[in-house]
């Protein structure tokens, strides 16, 4: 089982990220499920601060431990790094990806991250990838493609795929190439992670 928790804020900001991912790995021929998780921190000036769950390879009868240990992390606004459960079951093995403009040092993250192995440790500066549109469908293709340049738990054909089979075709065009532009820029840094 491949456990994967996507943070943010707003519900269906993550589930659409969630669902992508789980859409890609089903495309990919491997099972794969959505399961929502809770908001939190809502309040009359923030949204909630969401989680949602996608499992790969995984049981499809029975819920998932979601307090369990994670092997994949997306972490698509920066401003939930500051609750303290956003790192709660991460191991040393856990790939982490975060949307931010600024490094993790930058981010304060340095020392509860000092643990992890540094190769699957990526930020992921969506706004300055330059993609036209920056809408939650964006968002999510970019966290996905991103991630699937990480951690290889799905390929960028699959993520392309579901694109194009959950988007119309204007809304999956910009998708697909905002998907590309992220799995680009992250596998350049793992290149230039592995050349150091």
């Amino acid at each position: 089982m491949f456990h994967v928790r996507v943070h943010g804020r707003g519900s269906d900001e993550v589930a659409g990220t969630a669902r992508l991912l789980s859409s890609a790995a089903l495309i990919g021929g491997r099972a794969a499920r959505v399961v929502t998780g809770s908001a939190s921190g809502a309040g009359p000036v923030h949204t909630a601060i969401a989680a949602a769950h996608c499992v790969i390879d995984g049981r499809q009868s029975g819920a998932p431990d979601l307090m369990a240990d994670v092997d994949g992390l997306i972490v698509q606004d920066p401003a939930v790094l500051r609750q303290a459960d956003v790192f709660d079951g991460i191991r040393p093995e856990t790939y982490v990806l975060v949307n931010s403009a600024h490094g993790f040092g930058d981010l304060g993250l340095s020392k509860r991250l000092a643990g992890q192995c540094r190769d699957r440790l990526m930020i992921l500066p969506v706004t300055g990838l330059k993609v036209v549109q920056q809408d939650g469908c964006l968002l999510s293709a970019m966290m996905v493609g991103g991630f699937a340049a990480l951690c290889g738990i799905v390929d960028l054909p699959a993520v392309v795929a579901a694109i194009q089979g959950s988007s119309t075709r204007p809304v999956a065009g910009g998708a697909c190439a905002a998907a590309s532009a992220a799995h680009d820029f992250v596998l350049a840094e793992r290149e230039g992670l592995v050349a150091v």
